[in-house]
């Protein structure tokens, strides 16, 4: 939306997200393969139509510049400058079926595209690379909504979240969730109209996109589904500077090869029922030796995976998990209802290793949806590895809860963003035991052995808290600023979990942000230290407490 990036608002006691729109009046351009049509400095749009496709390229009125080259076809490269307070700009290309027929209604429709795609402005902005359009209710009966909405593939610093579910797309996870907002349309002047969002857990920037089995999957939660208006291939920045060259760039409503384009699929998106199977002669319904590839696993949130013939467990190969930017970023695969049918009970295993920090905590989770359409997480292994050590983390049996659908098993490092390696991973029936061994495995680092002579807190000592119960549970601490530094050798050693004392306590956070009361800002500065604490020694940090019978300012319970 130019009306789009969403931007990062802190509430008193929510996060709330807010749309900017500014849709001006639409001037069509004339113009041919190879124009760079240019916007800022009092030209803030061009539109029409080039080679066969739709293009349009804008900026709001709020300063910076930008630029959008048309290739052939639908081919382009975006460039913008927009690192100013509430700057926004977006360039798209696609296909305009013109609010004829229900969005749904079409069989099939196709999306393949590559780009060179970065962000180079400032930390505080953000932008994305998303499929992009709007469902009109033009001709459509029964109430159906005015839409705005967005397949996301890829971003940078922040993405649009919100209460959801995952379901699995051309092999895929996506979570999906829909938005009120309120700003100006296609229909022209400004209403209160839905946004439908799509949002790749594995970010990429080239691929094969079933865009209908998207709309499929937003029927399938009862949403209402207008005339669609267009397809388009949208690049947005908001209060940034960065390119997306896109080099190609192809929409289509006749499947490829007689199948689904580069991979896709126009079946049910959600399967919740299926026919189960039977377990190979070793109890295994799947192992992972990821000696050809990286198979069905992804990876989940920034984090990205290949295969690694340095480290491994067993065979020659392991797989490497890279780049995390959050705690929860780490692998995932996709369970097949198949093999692991709601309400019966599993076995699972993986072998773990990570080589940066001298011990850190790893868990398996099974990401799900309920029967009431909520997504829950369920803790399924835990397991500290020392570092260099191939370490099991496994259960004998976890019960898949009754009326689970859309499963996602995924391995994360909760406390650390340290890169990590799995290996020898295995699905099986309740009660198989692992056949992993820690401490066996190939490794380039030399494994961490605790001393009586080493330092408190460079390694899980086997006389700590942390050391004897992290594997089960947090060990935690309340701390003040001041025993950040007297007792730091102590609170390393023993705690993997810091609770601030005061620090975050509403007289803490908030501050009176203007003078009729209506609106109050957050500042972290009085935990400041504390985060930095808890940051570079790998020590999870829990609120204590954002809402509180004490310690509130007054003028918050004032109008």
């Amino acid at each position: 939306m130019k009306n789009g990036i969403m931007k990062r608002v802190v509430g008193s006691l929510t996060a709330a997200l807010m749309c900017f729109s500014t849709i001006p009046a639409v001037t069509a351009s004339a113009a041919s393969v190879g124009d760079k049509l240019s916007v800022g400095g009092g030209q803030n749009q061009h539109r029409g139509n080039c080679d066969g496709y739709s293009y349009e390229v804008w900026i709001d009125t709020t300063g910076g510049s930008g630029s959008m080259t048309l290739g052939k076809g639908a081919t382009f490269k975006a460039e913008w400058s927009a690192s100013v307070n509430a700057g926004n700009y977006l360039a798209r290309r696609g296909l305009d079926f013109g609010s004829t027929k229900k969005a749904t209604d079409y069989d099939y429709i196709g999306m393949d595209y590559t780009a060179d795609y970065k962000q180079t402005g400032s930390a505080s902005g953000n932008s994305r690379l998303c499929v992009y359009g709007w469902f009109q209710n033009k001709g459509v009966g029964g109430g159906v909504p005015l839409v705005e909405y967005y397949i996301i593939e890829d971003w940078v610093d922040w993405c649009p979240d919100g209460n959801g579910k995952m379901v699995t797309i051309d092999g895929a996870q996506y979570k999906i969730f829909s938005m009120d907002h309120t700003g100006p349309t296609i229909n022209g002047g400004s209403e209160t109209f839905k946004q439908y969002f799509s949002v790749r857990q594995s970010k990429r920037k080239s691929g094969h996109i079933t865009v209908s089995d998207h709309f499929k999957a937003w029927a399938q939660q009862g949403w209402g589904i207008g005339n669609l208006y267009e397809v388009s291939l949208n690049a947005e920045g908001w209060q940034s500077s960065g390119y997306a060259d896109v080099t190609e760039l192809d929409v289509y409503t006749t499947p490829k090869n007689g199948g689904g384009g580069g991979g896709g699929t126009t079946t049910p998106v959600v399967t919740t029922t299926a026919q189960p199977v039977d377990p190979d002669a070793n109890g295994n319904y799947f192992k992972d030796t990821f000696e050809s590839g990286a198979g069905n696993w992804e990876g989940r949130g920034a984090a990205s995976v290949k295969t690694d013939s340095s480290n491994y467990y067993d065979g020659s190969k392991s797989l490497y998990v890279s780049g995390r930017t959050d705690n929860w970023n780490g692998t995932q695969t996709a369970l097949d209802t198949k093999a692991f049918v709601p309400g019966n009970s599993y076995a699972f295993a993986a072998a773990v290793m990570q080589n940066s920090e001298s011990s850190t905590g790893f868990k398996m989770t099974l990401q799900y949806t309920d029967s009431t359409g909520t997504e829950q997480y369920d803790e399924v292994a835990t397991a500290t590895a020392k570092k260099g050590t191939w370490t099991d983390l496994s259960t004998t049996s976890y019960k898949i809860p009754a009326g689970a659908s859309n499963m996602v098993l995924y391995i994360e490092a909760p406390d650390s963003l340290t890169d990590f390696y799995v290996d020898a991973i295995t699905g099986s029936k309740a009660g198989t035991a692992s056949t992993i061994t820690t401490g066996q495995g190939t490794s380039t680092t030399t494994p961490t052995t605790p001393t009586d002579t080493d330092p408190p807190g460079d390694t899980v000592s086997a006389d700590s808290l942390k050391g004897k119960f992290g594997s089960l549970f947090k060990m935690g601490t309340s701390v003040s600023p001041n025993e950040l530094s007297s007792g730091a050798s102590f609170i390393k050693k023993h705690f993997n979990s810091i609770t601030p004392e005061n620090e975050l306590k509403p007289d803490a956070l908030l501050q009176q942000g203007s003078t009729d009361n209506t609106r109050c800002k957050v500042s972290l500065a009085r935990a400041a230290s504390t985060l930095k604490f808890c940051e570079e020694n790998g020590i999870s940090m829990r609120g204590h407490t954002f809402v509180w019978y004490s310690q509130t300012p007054d003028w918050f319970f004032k109008e």
